[in-house]
């Protein structure tokens, strides 16, 4: 009986429940009957909603690009306003159907629509007020976007209630009195919290005013923390943003409510350009589990879900990059390196990739023009010539283009047609990195400006849009011959041996790396016989053969039938043994010079060197090379430390050598750095063997009389030091960085009370590390002096002197008053003369 009247029952609500359906208007009830696995069927009037909020979005994304103007806050508005008036539209159209089948009361329609109106009214109020502090930063961003937040949800339930309880006070003092009413302000705040927070912590968002084309102000959202990556990248990294805030809104409204919605179908999902979600799932409350067509809920869409994930791939990328760039001390090179991720080719990211995995290295440069790109120790190296401490945005974005130029240097001068081919490419690469950030809506106006005011990379920009138009690529190679030098950079010796030139008369190797320094006053044809050791006659036949003189340019340009000008076998033999094998006798031959020797003589014996076996026997170099060798090892098995050298190129010495880099770079010089700290007794710099030892002088002379003045000279100016053993002469001195041993690195002042006194001087890649005010009797300098000439006399130029080698003993000559060492590191090679 009881399970009869269980059924009755049942059939009674479900009939109560179909006789309500029927009563409702044909565009309210629903579609059909029942719901399959929790989900609810939709009516009419529901699918009409969801598809006027879809086309809404679709209109405001399309309708977005022609809302921008010189007002942010405007064109949010608009595009606010239009998906509004959409929606509000469908709403009337609804409310009409309603009134005439009498279906709800003029007061009900009224309310409703009224409700509608001013929700719309609010939330394109609250998009104005959001574009106007969206350029915020820092905690009083957060606050005011959130306070936005804030403040548009509350002004809107305050609103609706207002409207619905129809002038009853009592009955609007009521709904503002419980807490249901303010559980939607409380968790959407909570979510615009996070939201905000994260935006502000990895995207940096703020406005700032650009000149366009034709030099119309406009103003543009920028990404300070993201700047480089495309449009698409930084969107992600939002979206990632704003989903975590969403998810934190509908973590706090289940704890709130009890139940969770999300939306598992969206718009975008499909293609359609713009987000608008369709379908609704509830998690909780009285079903425990529904579904439904709708726009409502926390988007979890395939698609933005796999949009999330993306930010999540570009939030690592950037990490990467920010620490590369701070590993290379070059902060400012962040923007650059993401515009190679954001808009660069195949060889753009590839640099990229080598430089994130410590492959290649960046660095500040002051050479000519923007950048120079060359092998350091087997690495390749892009120096920036246009890095400083502080950048404009443009400066930034027009580096970026530079590093993408570069890419497609290898760092290693070839022939004249090799070095054209690379130099085409380069011109093509940045030009079409410009051309693609120029093609992203975010970038578009401040490249169409950087383009404008940058000649050279317009010019670049017309004879690529020519070829494109055109297909005729010949055209943009012609235009990069004649407006581009594609000579090599120095005198320099390719790797077969013969050398090319560009207008400078000192001697570079393949590398890049110094092997002579031209001394003379005389001009280039005098400079090119001191490099090859031939009379100045034989030059200049070399010079005119070989080249002819471009008036315009003021430059020696290699004619196309003879590339490079051939050097005698003697040259070629020694320059290979000097780059191959002396230069590598610690990194490839257990820092053996006769092990280098050795294994020179067994790969010419099996013809792998620049000439044959036959001729190198008949040059009698091999007897130089080995003298040499027993001169080296003797001198390094006497005086080099092999637990100093491990110290010396540790990670945190090299870090601190990038420290005093920066200081020269920017001219940061100051007396409280903690890079002095690598300097005194057990810092990792200290070139002195002894634990008694203390910082004298720092970057300032202080005098008694108040006065003061740099201590560190040259252009650009040194980092200098000096490092007292108070009173106490001949504690050793080690070289605290790998250098080479050139033939003027051992030297004297005269008169020796002048100056510094006895003084080594070593020569890096760009770089030069000065010890000065050494005992004058010291048995290390001396032979020291006897390996420099010992290189000289073998047909070499340089030496590789390892950090952690003895050069000296600390002493008081010079301008000195009492014992010390005087230590200072310069860029490029400086110290080059005697000072008398």
């Amino acid at each position: 009986m009881g399970s009869i009247m269980l059924n009755f029952a049942w059939n009674e609500v479900q009939k109560g429940k179909g006789i309500s359906e029927l009563a409702k208007p044909g565009w309210d009830q629903k579609l059909w009957s029942g719901d399959f696995l929790g989900f609810e069927p939709p009516s009419i009037r529901t699918v009409a909603c969801v598809a006027a909020a879809a086309a809404a979005a679709i209109v405001g994304a399309v309708a977005s690009p022609f809302t921008v103007g010189s007002s942010a806050v405007l064109g949010a508005m608009a595009v606010a306003a239009i998906g509004a008036a959409i929606t509000f539209t469908n709403e009337c159209l609804f409310a009409l159907l309603d009134l005439a089948g009498e279906y709800k009361s003029p007061e009900e329609i009224g309310k409703q629509l009224a409700t509608s109106a001013a929700t719309s009214a609010i939330s394109v109020l609250g998009a104005g007020a959001g574009a106007a502090v969206s350029g915020l930063s820092g905690i009083g961003g957060v606050v005011a976007k959130t306070g936005v937040s804030a403040a548009t949800s509350v002004t809107s339930t305050v609103t609706v209630n207002a409207i619905q309880s129809g002038g009853d006070w009592d009955k609007f003092s009521a709904s503002m009195k419980s807490f249901d009413t303010w559980k939607g302000c409380i968790s959407s705040t909570a979510g615009s919290l996070v939201t905000n927070s994260l935006s502000e912590a990895v995207v940096g968002a703020r406005y700032e005013n650009v000149l366009g084309e034709g030099g119309k102000k406009i103003t543009r959202l920028e990404h300070s923390k993201l700047d480089g990556f495309n449009s698409s990248q930084i969107g992600s990294i939002s979206n990632l943003n704003s989903t975590i805030g969403s998810l934190a809104s509908t973590a706090v409204t289940y704890g709130l409510t009890g139940e969770a919605t999300f939306n598992v179908l969206n718009i975008s999902d499909f293609g359609a350009g713009a987000s608008s979600g369709l379908l609704e799932v509830t998690l909780g409350g009285k079903k425990g589990f529904s579904s439904r067509i709708g726009t409502g809920g926390t988007d979890v869409s395939m698609g933005n879900l796999k949009t999330a994930l993306a930010g999540i791939n570009n939030l690592n990328m950037n990490s990467k990059i920010k620490k590369a760039a701070k590993a290379n001390n070059m902060e400012n090179a962040a923007t650059a390196l993401r515009m190679q991720y954001g808009f660069g080719d195949e060889k753009q990211m590839q640099q990229l990739d080598d430089i994130l995995n410590g492959k290649a290295a960046i660095k500040a440069g002051d050479g000519k023009g923007d950048a120079q790109t060359v092998m350091e120790n087997g690495q390749r190296t892009v120096y920036l010539n246009k890095y400083k401490e502080n950048m404009t945005r443009e400066e930034k974005l027009a580096m970026g283009i530079t590093l993408g130029h570069e890419s497609y240097r290898d760092g290693v001068v070839g022939d004249a047609q090799s070095q054209f081919n690379e130099t085409a490419e380069a011109v093509l690469g940045h030009t079409a990195l410009a051309k693609r950030m120029q093609g992203d809506s975010m970038y578009k106006d401040m490249m169409t400006g950087l383009i404008n005011t940058d000649v050279n990379l317009k010019n670049d920009m017309t004879a690529f849009d020519y070829a494109l138009a055109t297909g005729d690529w010949g055209a943009f190679g012609k235009y990069v011959g004649n407006n581009y030098d594609y000579s090599a950079d120095y005198w320099r010796v390719l790797s077969d041996g013969n050398i090319v030139f560009d207008g400078s008369k000192d001697l570079y190797d393949e590398n890049g790396l110094l092997l002579k320094h031209y001394e003379g006053s005389g001009g280039y044809t005098d400079s090119l016989a001191k490099m090859l050791g031939i009379s100045v006659e034989e030059a200049s036949s070399k010079l005119h053969n070989d080249y002819v003189w471009d008036a315009d340019k003021k430059a020696w340009i290699g004619k196309p039938e003879n590339s490079s000008i051939k050097t005698s076998d003697s040259f070629k033999a020694a320059y290979d043994f000097q780059v191959n094998y002396a230069d590598r006798v610690w990194s490839d031959f257990g820092g053996s010079m006769e092990t280098a020797v050795s294994m020179y003589k067994s790969d010419y014996a099996f013809e792998n060197g620049l000439i044959t076996n036959d001729q190198l026997l008949q040059l009698n170099l091999l007897f130089e090379f080995y003298d040499y060798a027993k001169k080296y090892d003797s001198y390094m098995i006497n005086y080099f430390n092999d637990k100093l050298n491990k110290q010396y190129n540790s990670s945190d010495s090299k870090s601190a050598f990038r420290e005093i880099e920066r200081i020269i770079n920017t001219n940061a010089f100051c007396d409280d750095n903690y890079i002095y700290n690598a300097f005194g007794s057990g810092g990792i710099l200290n070139p002195i063997d002894s634990e008694t030892i203390g910082i004298s002088t720092k970057s300032t002379y202080h005098y008694k009389n108040g006065t003061y003045a740099n201590h560190g000279w040259g252009n650009p100016r040194g980092f200098a030091i000096d490092l007292a053993t108070y009173g106490k002469q001949g504690d050793i001195v080690y070289t605290n960085i790998d250098s080479y041993l050139y033939s003027n690195s051992v030297n004297k002042n005269l008169p020796l009370n002048k100056n510094t006194g006895y003084e080594v001087r070593l020569f890096g890649n760009r770089n030069t590390t000065y010890y000065g005010h050494l005992q004058e009797n010291s048995i290390a300098t001396a032979k020291l002096k006897n390996l420099s000439n010992y290189t000289t006399s073998s047909n070499l130029w340089r030496t590789y002197i390892p950090a952690g080698t003895q050069i000296g003993n600390v002493g008081n000559t010079g301008n000195s008053t009492n014992s010390h060492l005087h230590w200072e590191y310069r860029k490029n090679y400086q110290y080059w003369h005697n000072r008398r």
